[in-house]
């Protein structure tokens, strides 16, 4: 990326960064880390430091925001000069978007793609163009789930099963399948199957889709997905748990840490991660009539494992920002 250069504000006018992350309809943050990652703009600053945007720089991050919102990975098409954006927003073919290319470096692909099911892997593989414009690279084929059960580890970053009929039991094995592997991005796409083990997928954070009758569906599948794996998930599929970092002894000494920072934020972050742990207990055991029930207290069980970690990690700071005064 450029690095901007400082400007005098006197003579120039333009957008800081939250107004400019407004008008496109984006967070602020994925403003910043697109300019950081992908160096997609780059603003000039004024002498305090702030990003002063143009109105050409609006119009860019508008079309790559609206190409991302149409499935695009902002990976693949972050490099693209204004007209080949352009190309892609009106919709042109791939041959026609390459053909635009004054000399700009090819698209990198950010994701692997793992099938299980190499039927559908080979429908996929054949469609390499959007492959590329998703930002995705095909990588893993299983030929069915017991191959994925037996792998024991994350087959890519993005995982698509294929199977004929799904059933409770079948939805299970592949939420124990995946769990612990976090997957950006986990699709099931099946003939046929029962209502109450598509609802415990989605739970599971699982997207489901009949089998693609063209290839038209087939690519809207991975637009959704190339979405998908650059959201930050509050869990993404198969996250799994964490271990506790803290026993309640050691929280109890935490709590001395109020007199270190004048408040008492150290006592209430004890006490939110004691009640998350103790709901995250209750949820395991939580009586359970159903499958689906058993994966919404597992999904349950799961959020309050993270909000913990989450917890346990501002403990930490508070902590380390005053060393000494934290109990031994």
């Amino acid at each position: 990326m450029t690095r901007s250069k400082p400007l005098n504000t006197d003579t120039h006018h333009g957008y800081r960064s939250g107004h400019a992350a407004r008008l496109v309809g984006m967070p602020v943050t994925t403003l910043r880390i697109w300019e950081r990652r992908y160096g997609i703009v780059a603003p000039p600053t004024t002498a305090s430091g702030q990003r002063l945007y143009s109105e050409q720089d609006i119009q860019r991050l508008t079309l790559l925001k609206s190409l991302v919102d149409s499935g695009y990975a902002i990976g693949s098409i972050a490099r693209l000069d204004d007209a080949q954006l352009a190309s892609l927003d009106r919709g042109l073919p791939a041959s026609q978007h390459h053909a635009v290319s004054t000399g700009a470096e090819k698209p990198h692909q950010d994701l692997s793609l793992a099938v299980v099911g190499e039927s559908l892997a080979e429908r996929i593989r054949e469609d390499g163009a959007e492959l590329a414009l998703r930002g995705l690279q095909f990588g893993t084929t299983l030929a069915d789930l017991e191959e994925l059960e037996a792998l024991g580890q994350r087959a890519g970053d993005i995982l698509i099963i294929a199977i004929s009929g799904l059933q409770d039991e079948t939805a299970e094995r592949i939420v124990q399948a995946i769990r612990g592997a976090a997957y950006r991005a986990v699709a099931v796409v099946y003939a046929f199957g029962a209502n109450s083990a598509a609802d415990s997928l989605q739970l599971s954070g699982v997207r489901l889709y009949r089998r693609p009758g063209n290839r038209s569906e087939m690519r809207q599948m991975l637009r959704d997905l190339a979405r998908d794996s650059l959201d930050e998930l509050p869990l993404p599929p198969g996250g799994g748990r964490r271990p506790k970092r803290f026993d309640e002894r050691e929280l109890k000494a935490m709590t001395a840490l109020d007199r270190a920072v004048t408040c008492e934020c150290p006592r209430h972050i004890v006490e939110l991660i004691l009640q998350l742990d103790a709901f995250e207990t209750y949820s395991d055991n939580c009586s359970i009539a159903t499958p689906a029930d058993r994966m919404l207290h597992r999904l349950l069980g799961d959020i309050s494992n993270q909000a913990r970690h989450a917890f346990e990690t501002a403990l930490e700071r508070v902590a380390a920002s005053h060393p000494d005064s934290t109990p031994s």
